[in-house]
C-alpha cells in the first residue's frame, strides 16, 4: 500500500503518490483494489518493473558471487564487516526514526 511504502521510504504519502504515479505511467508499477477491502488500493511491480528491478540490483545472487570472487579472503572478511556495521547503523535510524514519528516529531534528516 501507498502509505506503508512511504513509511519505509521514510518520506511523506504525497511524494510517494507523485513517484508512484510515474513508475504506472511507465509501466512498472500496477495499482488494484484489495479484494477483501476495496477502499485499499494495493501497488504490484508489473513483469516490466520486475525486470528492470532484477536487471538493476546489485545484490543478484550471481552479481554478488562474482564481485566476492574478486575479493581475497582478507577483503572478504573486511567487506562483511563494514557491512554489519552499516546494517547496525541502518537498525539504530530505523528505531530512532520510528520513536520519533511515535512522540509526534515526524522525519529525521537524511
Amino acid at each position: 500500500m501507498l502509505l506503508e511504502l512511504a513509511r519505509h521510504m521514510g518520506v511523506t504519502p504525497s511524494t510517494m503518490s507523485l513517484q508512484v504515479e510515474q513508475l504506472v505511467r511507465k509501466g512498472y508499477v500496477s495499482r488494484a483494489r484489495d479484494t477483501k477491502d476495496g477502499r485499499r488500493l494495493m501497488l504490484r511491480l508489473s513483469e516490466g518493473g520486475v525486470r528492470v528491478r532484477e536487471a538493476n540490483s546489485v545484490l543478484d545472487t550471481e552479481r554478488v558471487g562474482k564481485m566476492l570472487a574478486r575479493l581475497s579472503q582478507d577483503e572478504r572478511a573486511a567487506g562483511i564487516a563494514g557491512l554489519a556495521l552499516l546494517a547496525k547503523a541502518a537498525s539504530e535510524q530505523t528505531e530512532e526514526l520510528a520513536k520519533r514519528r511515535k512522540a509526534g516529531r515526524g522525519r529525521l534528516p537524511v
